[in-house]
């Protein structure tokens, strides 16, 4: 579509970021997919890190409307200590996504992978639904996550869950883990719900 945005993941499980759009989008010039979900302009939804401190580790992280614009996640990744997780992560508030086949990110980042979460109702606060996504170093760019391939995990463990009940979405979050130590930065332009056809 005049998306070009990427169905397939260029490796397993790993989404493709999409460059070739919305580099720098006048809201008034282009009419976006979807049902939004966070514009951080106009969102009052609190955002709040979670640490691998939970469990020893000695990352940190945080989180800042950039410029009552974006939302930024921002931190350094440490592996000391048994280490290795940052995250974020919005507070519960249930939506029904049911009829939307994924999410639509625009996102400007570092070079790492990182992994959007979901959190629903019917699996509990405890399960995430977890996709990776690539990003650019200080390039916007726009990724489709499709719920189907969202792997619910707990403590970052697979686990033998339902898919993931898109009618029940109660927590959206970002986390950077997979033994990716140094300094990360993620900014979020808006996240949306989105129908595939539309791309």
């Amino acid at each position: 579509g005049e998306w070009g945005v990427l169905r397939t993941p260029h490796s397993p499980k790993i989404w493709s970021l999409t460059t070739c759009v919305l580099q720098n989008p006048a809201p008034e010039e282009i009419s976006l997919p979807g049902v939004e979900i966070f514009s951080f302009q106009r969102d009052e939804t609190s955002w709040y890190t979670v640490d691998d401190d939970v469990m020893g580790g000695v990352s940190s992280s945080n989180v800042d409307t950039l410029d009552s614009e974006f939302l930024r996640f921002f931190g350094t990744m440490s592996l000391d200590i048994n280490g290795g997780f940052s995250s974020v992560r919005s507070s519960w508030t249930e939506i029904d996504l049911s009829e939307y086949d994924g999410l639509l990110l625009r996102v400007s980042g570092d070079g790492k992978i990182y992994r959007l979460r979901i959190r629903s109702a019917t699996a509990g606060s405890e399960i995430s639904y977890n996709a990776l996504f690539e990003t650019n170093s200080d390039a916007w760019g726009v990724v489709f996550v499709p719920f189907e391939s969202m792997v619910p995990t707990y403590r970052g463990f697979i686990m033998d869950f339902d898919d993931l009940d898109t009618a029940s979405n109660g927590s959206f979050g970002f986390m950077l883990s997979d033994k990716q130590p140094g300094e990360f930065d993620l900014i979020i332009d808006w996240i949306r719900a989105v129908k595939e056809a539309e791309l």
